[in-house]
């Protein structure tokens, strides 16, 4: 992880980030350089375009800040052999795609008698996902190789939504978790207390997102092969 600190008159500024790669459900933590949230990003439906999200009161009350982007690889056939074999053979990951999703945390800390306290929190997360898609099937002809691809290709989505869907409410924990962290007596105290914080936090969501089981093309197409 990267740390930027930009110092006003009053006021350090900490900028810090988390890339989570899943590949197959097998998170790797890697690192960035000079992440910088866009404080004009408001949490509407215009960033929530590849994912139906469901929110509670108390997370939309957060104002929850995140880019999603889809970037598909194109996988061919006409048969479930032919298809089978482009999906294990092109797609990321033997069919099952990706989601890496980035979080960003910034926040303002202030000195004053009562010691140095986070002001000003703001979190925000990028998602993308790279799934297969198969332009075929608007003019394929055999109707049961259709609709059991898009039964896959729906489960597959929704699988990857669960796990864009955890990088965001990692970073609405986070924001919450950091607007409520007590004053430390030095900045720099504060600063390596909530880097800890929002180390425990990014654990834990990594943790859930080992529970997740992405749906298999290989069942997919033993079932329509019977």
């Amino acid at each position: 992880m990267t740390i930027k600190m930009q110092l006003n008159k009053k006021s350090t500024r900490t900028l810090c980030s988390f890339v989570m790669l899943l590949v197959g459900c097998a998170p790797i933590e890697t690192q960035v350089t000079d992440p910088l949230i866009d404080r004009n990003l408001s949490a509407s439906a215009s960033v929530n375009t590849v994912c139906n999200h469901k929110f509670t009161p108390a997370q939309l009350a957060t104002a929850p800040s995140f880019i999603e982007a889809e970037n598909n690889v194109i996988i061919t056939g006409s048969t479930r052999q032919e298809l089978f074999a482009s999906l294990i053979s092109i797609a990321p990951n033997r069919g099952v795609g990706t989601t890496v999703w980035n979080l960003k945390w910034q926040f303002d800390s202030r000195s004053s008698s009562r010691g140095c306290n986070i002001q000003d929190v703001l979190t925000q997360v990028e998602i993308d996902y790279q799934l297969p898609l198969w332009p075929e099937r608007l003019t394929a002809t055999n109707r049961q190789v259709v609709e059991g691809w898009n039964q896959y290709s729906d489960a597959l989505r929704a699988h990857h939504c669960l796990h864009g869907k955890t990088g965001i409410d990692a970073s609405i924990e986070v924001k919450e978790s950091l607007r409520r962290m007590a004053p430390r007596s030095t900045c720099d105290q504060l600063k390596a207390d909530a880097d800890e914080l929002v180390r425990s936090i990014v654990g834990k969501y990594k943790e859930v997102e080992s529970q997740f089981s992405p749906p298999s093309a290989n069942d997919f197409f033993a079932a329509q092969s019977r």
